[in-house]
């Protein structure tokens, strides 16, 4: 209860007042204050983690490598012998200044050279000269459009200049250069026909037809 202000209370009227105050704050119910308690829960398992296998199939092929080992012999000529690159392979060769010892050749495996390229000529021309020779013979002989028995045929359609001679070393796979001797005669007798290398001539090579062996000459054989 609330007085005007022009009225004063008398003492009674105060402690009524004051016990009255104080009943009000006992009838204030007290409030309650809930802490909110957070709980956190630690599992103790593992966490649960999926794992995908994908199975990859790689197919391997297998190379087998087989090395072949080849051995290769390298022919060779003997010692005093010039080696020859000839289209069937290495031809050895040497001049030999008397032809009346032709046997010297054959005993050694060789036989009278022929000629297969203008490189072989030139080495017989340098050879020459480094001898002091001009000429040196070959061996050769007659084809077989133009051979009849122990004579020549006479010229035929198929017997012609230049086909008329042959080189006859057995390891000479061409006669181009035979149409470089100059000039080619047509001899009554197989035997009485020779090609020589000249020093002095233009093409290197020329006909002979005396068969007389008073000439160096060249012998050859396969290397080995």
């Amino acid at each position: 209860m609330w007085y005007p202000c022009s009225s004063t209370p008398d003492f009674l009227t105060l402690i009524a007042i004051l016990l009255q105050i104080d009943l009000c704050f006992c009838c204030i119910p007290t409030q309650h204050i809930e802490d909110e308690t957070t709980t956190s829960t630690t599992s103790h398992y593992p966490s649960s983690t999926s794992t995908t296998t994908i199975e990859v199939t790689t197919e391997t092929t297998s190379t087998t490598t087989t090395t072949i080992e080849t051995t290769t012999t390298v022919k060779k000529c003997d010692d005093g012998w010039i080696p020859i690159q000839r289209i069937l392979g290495v031809w050895c060769a040497k001049i030999v200044e008397d032809s009346s010892i032709a046997n010297d050749c054959f005993q050694e495996g060789g036989k009278v050279s022929s000629i297969e390229s203008i490189e072989e000529l030139n080495v017989y021309l340098s050879e020459l000269k480094k001898m002091g020779e001009q000429y040196c013979l070959l061996n050769s002989d007659v084809t077989s459009q133009c051979y009849c028995g122990d004579f020549l045929c006479e010229i035929t359609a198929t017997c012609q200049i230049p086909n008329v001679w042959r080189w006859s070393d057995g390891f000479t796979d061409s006669n181009a250069l035979m149409s470089l001797v100059e000039p080619q005669h047509l001899s009554t007798n197989q035997y009485g026909h020779s090609v020589l290398i000249d020093t002095t001539s233009t093409s290197g090579l020329i006909d002979y037809i005396d068969v007389g062996y008073d000439h160096p000459y060249v012998c050859g054989k396969k290397a080995v």
